[in-house]
């Protein structure tokens, strides 16, 4: 696996690209097919397990394409990741903390090595909006 690639975050949840490594030269690909991908979000603080997660191959791919349809930012976001690009969505994750990400390719052999770690952060809670009034309301 190549490092996750983060995408974009919220003050609960993190989505990474996920990439498999090219394969060696001068062989005719991946050993095994891969069946889905095992994501570990950890505390960069503690190292503490935030969120530990398998998705298929076929939903990581899914939600690529999804976003990819979205707009122009999302697919040059998600392409610079390379051809292999699969998505995965860590939630219920801290407001404004940092974590580190690494993932690994399970295949019907068993579990594939964990990637190098990539860190990112959560964003904060927004402030409560309170007291909203209106004061003039203008037509046309």
């Amino acid at each position: 696996m190549q490092v996750p690639h983060p995408l974009w975050s919220t003050h609960s949840s993190i989505a990474v690209s996920l990439s498999l490594e090219p394969p060696m030269p001068d062989t005719q690909g991946q050993d095994e097919e891969v069946d889905a991908f095992e994501v570990v979000v950890q505390t960069l603080r503690d190292g503490r397990e935030a969120s530990r997660f398998v998705i298929t191959r076929d939903e990581a791919a899914a939600l690529s394409s999804r976003l990819a349809d979205q707009s122009e930012a999302d697919k040059s976001a998600i392409s610079e990741c390379g051809a292999t690009s699969f998505v995965a969505v860590a939630c219920d994750l801290a407001p404004s903390t940092f974590y580190t990400c690494k993932a690994r390719a399970v295949t019907h052999a068993g579990l594939g090595e964990f990637s190098v770690s990539c860190d990112m952060e959560t964003f904060a809670v927004p402030p409560e909006v309170v007291d909203v009034q209106v004061d003039q309301t203008l037509h046309d």
